[in-house]
């Protein structure tokens, strides 16, 4: 979640076919990986969460974005900006897990997936957190066959509790995240 200590170091990695279709500007996301990834280790504890990746072309074409917007928003806002090869869609956010619970994360992972067919996501439009009010984070919507990928992100919410980890009440929006307003 923070990209500046994200690790980008797979503990596992299982295949997950998603083939996501990007408006024009963009290019055509490939299949890619499920992976849970650790950003920053805490004693016995991992800080986790579970993403799907981008291909190159795709953060590539973030990063585009990214400039043109910092030229639009100039010194009036401070923006930390996502380092472009860190950008993924977050599926689930596990917080602080101990490391024993990796395997028994690995296992809800595959269960998680299990009867999910390939479907279609679209990158358009930006937005913000909260909606309204100042900005907190600046992100890239995500639409097209939205509903697999709720119901994935339902089982994985559901798993993650199953193993401790802190459950989620706000409903699940698909978005890649951009950068973080200081």
């Amino acid at each position: 979640l923070f990209p500046v200590f994200c690790l980008l170091f797979p503990v596992f990695c299982f295949l997950f076919p998603v083939s996501c279709i990007l408006s024009p500007v963009f290019c055509i996301l490939y299949p890619v990986s499920c992976i849970l990834y650790p950003v920053k280790t805490m004693n016995a504890q991992l800080r986790t969460f579970i993403a799907i990746e981008l291909p190159e072309e795709i953060q590539r074409g973030l990063e585009r974005v990214q400039r043109k917007l910092s030229r639009l928003v100039g010194t009036g806002l401070k923006v930390r900006w996502t380092r472009p090869e860190t950008i993924h869609l977050t599926l689930k956010c596990l917080g602080d897990i101990r490391r024993e619970t990796v395997s028994e994360v690995g296992a809800f992972m595959r269960e998680s997936v299990r009867g999910i067919t390939p479907f279609d996501l679209t990158v358009e439009g930006l937005g913000s957190f909260p909606p309204a009010g100042r900005p907190r984070i600046l992100w890239v919507g995500v639409t097209g066959e939205v509903e697999p990928l709720q119901v994935l992100a339902g089982r994985l919410e559901k798993g993650a509790r199953q193993v401790g980890a802190k459950g989620e009440d706000r409903r699940y929006v698909p978005h890649l995240t951009l950068g973080r307003v200081k």
